[in-house]
């Protein structure tokens, strides 16, 4: 079996796990790459980390990880593998009471090794943990799990994967938030939470972007769209105006691509950077009237 076959199966083990928890299941929506290639099988990359959303917050970071730890246990245990050092940690933590209401999730990772490592090993975690099972293509054996609160997910879809209700992203949600996840690394967004860290090129958007507007009836037109997109803002207080900027993040954004290409499936032909800047800043223009009352700085 493959690698991309291999990190299928573990995703999915994640994805049940969660699901077959009654509460998370609930409250868990799940977007991003993954729900355009797991779950309406589209997507041109693997995307490593699983990404949910909540359109509250869970209770604490104790709380999740009392409701995942046995439940992923026995997930990956159908597949051999044994699950150890797992953290549940809120991110980012030092959030200031004044965006507590609108930022703000949870990190989940933990790695995975063979149950016959596990019993070798019982005694030596170190040698375990050298023996870790690699999730990414670089060799990380570090699993993610990232967990986004106050989310819009008004509009969610059920899938069943494996006999189990999973909720999801409906390609129009996915679209939205990618878009505004550009938006969300200029400095103007910075300002808003606080951010002392970095932000980080998002070529990858721009990709998935594409892969869903070719593959779904997307209007950037439809008024039921923009309503979306402008509900996608404002549930984490992002200015519509930054629509207009993204205009200018064409360098900040393709640093990041050569790191896509590594991530990209064999039967995808990759077009370059360019191609898919330029096809959502041709969508982003139908926008204009969204920005219309929030001009560009």
């Amino acid at each position: 079996m493959g690698y991309l076959e291999d990190l299928t199966r573990i995703k999915i083990a994640a994805i049940t796990a969660l699901s077959s928890d009654d509460q998370l299941m609930e409250e868990l929506v799940l977007k991003g790459g993954n729900a355009l290639d797991l779950i309406y099988g589209v997507s041109a990359r693997a995307s490593l980390d699983l990404d949910y959303s909540t359109s509250g917050a869970l209770e604490s970071a104790e709380f999740l990880r009392s409701r995942i730890e046995t439940r992923l246990a026995e997930s990956f245990a159908e597949l051999g593998l044994h699950v150890f050092d797992l953290s549940v940690e809120e991110v980012p933590p030092d959030l200031s009471d004044d965006v507590r209401d609108f930022w703000g999730g949870y990190s989940v990772e933990f790695k995975l090794a063979t149950l016959e490592q596990r019993r070798k090993f019982a005694s030596n975690v170190e040698q375990l943990r050298r023996r870790a099972v690699s999730v990414g293509k670089k060799g990380s054996p570090v699993f993610r799990i990232d967990i986004s609160n106050h989310e819009l997910t008004t509009g969610r879809l059920a899938r069943m994967v494996q006999g189990y209700t999973v909720y999801v992203y409906s390609p129009e949600m996915i679209v939205c938030e990618k878009i505004r996840a550009i938006c969300q690394q200029m400095p103007e967004y910075g300002e808003i939470v606080h951010r002392r860290r970095p932000t980080s090129p998002r070529p990858r958007d721009f990709l998935d972007i594409y892969v869903a507007c070719q593959n779904f009836a997307i209007d950037f037109n439809d008024q039921e769209f923009r309503r979306r997109i402008a509900d996608t803002f404002a549930v984490k207080r992002v200015p519509l105006r930054l629509l207009a900027k993204v205009t200018d993040q064409r360098e900040f954004h393709r640093q990041g691509f050569v790191a896509v290409r590594d991530t990209v499936k064999p039967d995808f032909q990759l077009q370059e950077f360019d191609f898919y800047f330029d096809f959502l800043l041709a969508r982003i223009e139908s926008l204009e009237p969204l920005w219309n009352e929030q001009p560009p700085a």
